[in-house]
């Protein structure tokens, strides 16, 4: 109050901040909502509504496809139970033994035994060499001859119906590709080639639109996938993508761009959010450099378009997790590995009754709140059926989910399943 009265009068200008102050922090406490919005709606606004959970909820569970989420949730923490001290015990095994050889273990000034990865020996590069024996293809040459076994280039519809596909315009498409690919724009274009820069302007606007890169993107995939040496990147037989975010820096301002020092000096940029399996990009998604990659990771994964290429494993650095994605990648019968920098100073979870020998030195110190997990479970398969359907777009409702000053016992209890 001494900040904002004088003399029991308000002082306009503080006020008026103040007043920001706490509709910023409302917004996340899901406490101020706005319904006619995508981004700021109540929380259970997103979820399947709730007379429509209690009725048809099996049929709704059942139709998502996957095995862990229609399993009993008693059954579910058995299973996870057992494998969780398999996993402790065969893991400290292989230390104490000398067998893993990934762990070293030093002895501190208190005498009491410490571990932490072993730094990875750099190697070679193996595609150095590979592809040094190729010899070299300009990109336009590779691009049509991608087209001829994939025939992407039928996709490509004019975006008006009235106009005609010609086969002069599959140069001037393949152009304004290659353009947007390398970031240098049609007009930059037009400058260094023979081509109009006029026609080439209006292909772009004709024919490059986000549902036709898309489609386009997928037929090439899926033609990608059935080549042999496709499989051939595969570890133990998964699909083991990996997902990280790209920076660019943009001239013309748009709604995502954002000064970041760190990225773009004193420019502007955007983050491209990409997914890759076996050196494909099978999704991406345009995202701003201020928000948090882990928020996006389960939606790409869940919705991207070419379900022949579903990963099984993702991994990304540390920011493509967050309190819940564990779980969720889980209750979708995949895995999130994610690149854990200092293992040694992260928190390790278990459940309270599990066999643990007193000899172990890596060891649960915080333990899981099973009956909170058991008495929300319903509402928790409820949040996770809600992002499986597409009902309301999985970044927002994570976004929502995971901001530090929201709080619900179903979020507490998923948080709890997600450790």
């Amino acid at each position: 109050q001494p900040y904002v009265l004088n003399e029991n009068t308000a002082i306009a200008n503080r006020f008026e901040f103040l007043i920001y102050e706490n509709i910023t922090h409302h917004i996340s406490t899901n406490k101020l909502t706005l319904k006619h919005t995508l981004k700021h709606k109540d929380i259970e606004d997103y979820f399947v509504p709730l007379k429509t959970w209690e009725k048809h909820h099996t049929k709704i569970l059942r139709n998502t496809g996957y095995k862990a989420l229609n399993t009993p949730i008693e059954q579910l923490l058995a299973e996870k139970k057992k494998s969780v001290t398999m996993l402790y015990k065969s893991l400290n095994e292989g230390i104490l033994s000398g067998e893993n050889k990934g762990i070293k273990v030093t002895i501190g000034k208190d005498g009491r035994k410490k571990w932490r990865l072993r730094p990875l020996v750099k190697k070679s590069d193996p595609n150095e060499s590979f592809f040094a024996e190729f010899p070299r293809r300009s990109v336009v040459n590779v691009t049509k001859l991608v087209n001829q076994e994939t025939g992407f280039y039928k996709i490509f519809d004019p975006i008006l119906t009235k106009q005609i596909r010609s086969d002069e315009d599959f140069i001037l498409v393949l152009a304004a590709i290659i353009a947007n690919g390398m970031r240098i724009g049609c007009r930059k274009m037009a400058d260094i080639s023979d081509l109009n820069e006029s026609s080439l302007l209006t292909a772009e606007a004709s024919y490059l639109y986000n549902e036709t890169i898309q489609a386009a993107i997928d037929v090439v995939n899926k033609k990608a996938a059935e080549i042999p040496i496709f499989k051939k990147w595969y570890l133990h037989g998964k699909h083991h993508g990996s997902a990280d975010g790209f920076k660019l820096e943009v001239e013309l301002k748009n709604a995502m761009a954002r000064y970041s020092k760190k990225y773009f000096g004193t420019k502007m940029g955007v983050s491209s959010y990409n997914s890759i399996l076996n050196h494909f990009s099978i999704t991406g998604y345009l995202i701003s450099p201020h928000e948090y990659e882990g928020d996006h990771t389960f939606e790409m994964a869940e919705h991207q378009n070419a379900p022949e290429l579903k990963i099984d494993i993702l991994s990304t650095d540390k920011h493509g997790s967050n309190t819940v994605n564990y779980g969720l990648f889980d209750l979708t019968d995949r895995m999130l590995a994610p690149r854990i920098p200092r293992p040694h100073r992260e928190i390790f979870w278990g459940f309270k009754d599990m066999e643990m020998d007193e000899n172990y030195l890596i060891k649960p110190t915080k333990f899981a709140d099973e009956p909170l997990i058991v008495d929300e479970w319903n509402n928790a398969q409820r949040f996770v059926a809600s992002l499986i359907t597409g009902d309301a777009k999985a970044s927002i409702v994570i976004k929502k989910m995971t901001a530090k000053n929201y709080s619900s016992r179903t979020k507490s209890a998923f948080i709890q399943y997600n450790h």
